[in-house]
């Protein structure tokens, strides 16, 4: 009945949890499942409708990612054995994809598209959206640069009090991807420009950010860029170093 286990096993809070795909193929249902991380057993299980991402824990929550909604959980369950969740963020008009962010700050940072793009590119109008963990609310969101235009994000990553975007503010204004950086508080309105920007030029396979220290790295497929994580009195920042990077390379990550 568990089903076939199709993501990582993420540990927080006291707790092993995992989702898992039906076994057979009538049922569009997966099942969120939660063990103690200690003894092993079974805690408490939800269903969830749609295939579903890789979960997410902090703050005494856990966040998923399915069939385009972002659905919350308290970690100690709910006293019974299936659970409901606490809060389901789903926004008219847009599909939320990709494993979400949980903040030390009580927010939870999750990556969107608007369904009204093109079919032939679904993906042609996406954004980040940043919400309260308590309740769902949006906060605020990156701004999609003009009515009518396409954008797309390649990725993010949550660091300290800012989130740093990779991504193309305008597909037809021509492919020219950039690392755009936005306070993670906001700005006081609904949709925010970034702080900073930095040209990333019209790589094949533009992949991260991630953040170490006091750097920012993106892999630009034949080199690897990295920018100051604190900006540089700017609006546009220039690269701190370039890498050539071996046409075998695997994922980007950084050590202490």
């Amino acid at each position: 009945a568990g089903g076939r286990i199709t993501s990582p096993v993420i540990a927080g809070d006291g707790i092993d949890a995992y989702v898992a795909a039906p076994c057979g193929t009538g049922s569009p249902t997966w099942r969120l499942r939660v063990q103690d991380d200690e003894s092993g057993r079974f805690a408490w299980w939800a269903e969830i409708p749609g295939a579903a991402g890789t979960p997410s824990i902090g703050g005494g929550r856990l966040f998923v990612v399915s069939g385009g909604r972002l659905v919350a959980y308290d970690t100690e369950g709910c006293g019974a054995e299936s659970c409901a969740p606490e809060w389901t963020y789903s926004p008219p008009g847009v599909s939320l994809f990709g494993r979400p962010a949980v903040t030390p700050g009580g927010q939870v940072v999750v990556s969107a598209y608007d369904q009204a793009g093109p079919p032939e590119r679904p993906f042609s109008r996406s954004m980040v959206r940043v919400l309260a963990a308590d309740t769902g609310t949006e906060q605020w969101s990156t701004l999609v640069e003009a009515p009518g235009s396409e954008s797309s994000q390649q990725g993010f990553a949550v660091d300290g009090d800012t989130v740093f975007v990779v991504g193309t503010p305008s597909v037809f204004a021509g492919r020219r991807d950039r690392l755009a950086a936005y306070p993670l508080a906001g700005c006081g309105a609904a949709a925010c420009p970034p702080a900073w920007i930095a040209p990333l030029g019209d790589f094949p396979g533009v992949a991260g950010p991630v953040v170490g220290g006091d750097v920012v790295v993106v892999d630009g497929g034949p080199e690897v860029l990295a920018f100051p994580a604190e900006g540089c009195g700017a609006a546009e920042c220039g690269e701190l170093h370039s890498v050539p990077l071996p046409s075998s390379a695997g994922a980007l990550a950084l050590a202490d």
